[in-house]
């Protein structure tokens, strides 16, 4: 009686276990990506209605365009870089055509400090005192 007990309780502790851990989401389809891309933008640049609209619009393009290039390159991962800085290249410019001198500021300087945020991560925890990156010394 005991080993059914302890058996049953081990049972339902396994299973409470597996139920309780979440499940990860699949990779996000382009029009998530774009909307994540879109909102963080807006927040930073501060669109108006007639950028909002032409804005989603590139940026839904250049993610579409991503997950193109990926089905295409998907067992050539330098061909894929280099098909999507090209796209990159292109979205970026027709961004920057759609923006104000001021919005094209802001923009510079949140790509710079996304860009720093991001080697941040990699480890590379201090910036050089110049603005470029840091280099390591040699002994």
């Amino acid at each position: 009686m005991k080993k059914i007990i302890l058996i049953s309780f081990a049972a339902a502790l396994v299973c409470a276990n597996s139920f309780s851990q979440e499940k990860k989401a699949g990779p996000k389809t382009a029009e998530q990506r774009s909307d994540q891309m879109f909102a963080k933008l807006d927040n930073e640049l501060s669109f108006n209605n007639d950028q909002k609209v032409k804005v989603k619009e590139v940026i839904l393009k250049r993610e579409q365009q991503r997950d193109e290039l990926r089905k295409q390159f998907k067992n050539s991962h330098d061909e894929f870089k280099t098909a999507n800085r090209k796209n990159m290249k292109e979205s970026n410019d027709a961004l920057k055509a759609m923006l104000t001198s001021d919005q094209k500021a802001k923009l510079k300087e949140y790509r710079k400090a996304a860009r720093q945020e991001r080697k941040n991560k990699m480890g590379n925890s201090s910036p050089a005192p110049n603005g470029q990156d840091a280099q390591p010394k040699t002994k």
